[in-house]
């Protein structure tokens, strides 16, 4: 294979470990990491089709291994949340096969740059929660089509659990929870638009190995690594790939 062809499977391999990673220490990472770095190489579109069924494989990884003593009856306050996020997604997925790359590019990098900036003000707003049932809706409508048209769902269910007070271990569980709902209706719509092609199917497969080793890594090292370094390198490298998707999609 040529060296102009192999670097970018090569890069596009490890960021899909890295995210990996990244989602098992945190349960976000294969939209806030490896789409980002894989649209540098081919369209966003194709981005966030190649990592659909490593995320779902990884998805129901992370539920098994946090559910052990938890009550599914806790679950059932994220319904208004998974309802409006499920109807969201398959519009979103709708658009994701029609708008054009740019668009989504931009629409990503700043989804991923106000992220980061909220991680790093100073003085984080703090969400008051003046209806549970409400609040879930609005904030499951944004994370359903942002997990759609980009694969990048997870800071608003974070922001939301926030927003509930769960402790660590439920907020793997009920985000598991989330995502792996997501994943069955934007399966659906997919399905339904056709949006597989021999490409992009070659590409989704390439992808499931080493985002599932990076998973089984970062589960095993959740409690060990340095927040405050982890965190640093996680928001550089969040910056460095939105900014990088601006100035593509500006070019």
């Amino acid at each position: 294979m040529p060296t102009d062809r192999l670097a970018p499977i090569v890069v596009i391999l490890f960021a899909a470990f890295m995210a990996g990673a990244v989602k098992g220490i945190t349960t976000m990472g294969l939209g806030l990491i490896a789409v980002p770095i894989i649209a540098l190489f081919l369209d966003v579109q194709t981005a966030v089709l190649s990592l659909f069924a490593s995320k779902f494989l990884s998805d129901v990884v992370m539920l098994l291994d946090s559910k052990q003593d938890l009550a599914w009856r806790s679950a059932l306050r994220m319904v208004s949340f998974v309802v409006s996020g499920a109807i969201a997604i398959p519009v979103a997925t709708y658009l994701l096969a029609t708008l054009s790359g740019k668009y989504l590019q931009v629409f990503l990098a700043l989804t991923i740059l106000g992220f980061v900036m909220g991680q790093l003000s100073s003085t984080p707003k703090l969400l008051v929660l003046l209806g549970e049932r409400d609040l879930g809706a609005g904030f499951g409508l944004v994370a359903g089509a942002s997990q759609a048209l980009t694969g990048v769902g997870g800071p608003y269910t974070a922001m939301y659990l926030y927003t509930l007070r769960v402790t660590a271990s439920e907020f793997v569980f009920l985000s598991s929870i989330v995502y792996l709902l997501f994943d069955c209706s934007q399966l659906a719509a997919i399905l339904y638009l056709d949006l597989y092609d021999r490409s992009r199917l070659a590409y989704a497969t390439m992808t499931i190995a080493p985002v599932m080793a990076g998973t089984w890594l970062g589960i095993r090292v959740r409690r060990r690594l340095n927040p405050r370094v982890f965190r640093s390198a996680l928001l550089t490298l969040l910056a460095a790939s939105a900014i990088g998707l601006l100035l593509r999609a500006l070019g």
